[in-house]
């Protein structure tokens, strides 16, 4: 028998945690990741992306707009590259307190 589904994304994160870093969270696994935790917890996002051609923020803009004007504070888009060590450490260091990180994106 294989085990349930998670039925919300707080089944998803460690107890008491207020903030993910989703990274490539404008592609698709990683929006997937940004939109879950939107609709299935109260965490912030912290969804760092460059941008690139792949990327596309439309179902997270849409998400948004379904979950209403107090769940635009709880999604931080950080533009940025990944291959920016300097930008990247700012970044974690922004979300760090209380952050559990799911990472994503491509190589």
């Amino acid at each position: 028998m294989s085990p349930e589904m998670p039925t919300s994304a707080f089944e998803l994160l460690p107890e008491g945690t207020h903030r993910v870093l989703v990274t490539g969270g404008a592609g698709f696994i990683g929006g997937a990741v940004a939109r879950r935790l939107l609709t299935g917890s109260s965490a912030t996002i912290f969804n760092l992306d460059k941008l690139g051609y792949a990327s596309d923020l439309t179902g997270i803009e849409f998400t948004l707009a379904e979950l209403g004007a107090a769940a635009l504070a709880r999604h931080q888009l950080l533009r940025m590259d990944l291959t920016d060590a300097e930008a990247t450490a700012a970044a974690v260091a922004a979300a760090s307190s209380g952050c559990a990180a799911a990472l994503t994106g491509r190589s």
